[in-house]
């Protein structure tokens, strides 16, 4: 059984498998195909804000914080490392 919504599990699965796809910017996690996710405000407003409007429950919040903090620290690892 999957706790999880099927876009949070989409975006997992792509920040793993194709993380070169996705850029961060200081208020946005983008992905190439145009799925912005808002992080400016942090954990507790994460949401998907184009190509549609979605709130997260708090389970997806937790599963998807932690996906981004790993992308997030493995991308600054391999820019540190060129």
């Amino acid at each position: 059984m999957n706790i999880l919504n099927d876009s949070v599990t989409y975006i997992i699965e792509s920040l793993k498998t194709d993380p070169q796809k996705w850029e961060c910017s200081e208020y946005r996690l983008q992905h190439m195909n145009g799925i912005s996710i808002w992080i400016a405000n942090g954990f507790f407003f994460l949401s998907i804000d184009t190509p549609f409007q979605k709130k997260f429950n708090i389970i997806d919040k937790i599963y998807l914080w932690v996906a981004i903090k790993i992308w997030m620290t493995t991308k600054v690892q391999n820019i540190l490392k060129t």
